[in-house]
């Protein structure tokens, strides 16, 4: 909820999402919540992005050039840098880009200032949420609880994790869970 903040969505935005993950997922809910008129959520990933109807979105597309452009708020929760440069070309006029997903090293992310500029572009990041932030997000995402089962694997040992190979192949669910003992 810290990106959609950060983003000031707005009622009747039209909102791209970078990513189907928990954090793309709830920024989708959240959203909604927020009044905006269009969600659309963008993964390559055949098993997370059709989550996105459950969550709120109206529309899925496996690769962000496969939407129009026009975007009020764009918030990239993928970390990929060539998904965050095509949704920075998705932006309408004023429009804001929110980047959560890159909290490991990515590629360096070319900007045209030009284009930020008669564009009236806004770029931001956030890395950590406020309190308020943790409490919107869980009145948000209440009536999604359904929706969320299943989204996290079932926990493994730190030993299972490793010896299966856990780290290196996309989880069932949306996220991995491994128990410290």
């Amino acid at each position: 909820m810290a990106a959609l903040r950060r983003g000031s969505v707005a009622e009747s935005d039209r909102v791209l999402i970078v990513g189907a993950g928990l954090l793309g997922l709830s920024a989708a809910a959240g959203a909604r919540a927020a009044g905006a008129r269009e969600v659309v959520i963008a993964d390559p990933s055949t098993v997370r992005r059709p989550l996105g109807a459950a969550f709120g979105a109206t529309s899925a597309v496996a690769d962000v050039s496969d939407t129009a452009r026009g975007f009020d708020l764009v918030i990239e929760a993928s970390g990929s840098t060539e998904a965050t440069a095509a949704a920075i070309d998705r932006l309408a006029i004023g429009g804001r880009l929110v980047c959560v997903g890159a909290v490991l090293p990515v590629e360096k992310l070319e900007v045209d200032p030009e284009q930020l500029v008669r564009g009236r572009l806004t770029l931001a990041g956030v890395h950590n949420y406020l309190p308020e932030d943790l409490q919107v997000a869980l009145k948000t995402l209440a009536p999604y609880s359904d929706a969320l089962d299943g989204l996290v694997d079932p926990p493994l040992s730190l030993e299972e994790f490793v010896e299966g190979g856990h780290a290196f192949r996309e989880p069932r669910g949306s996220r991995a869970c491994v128990r410290p003992t």
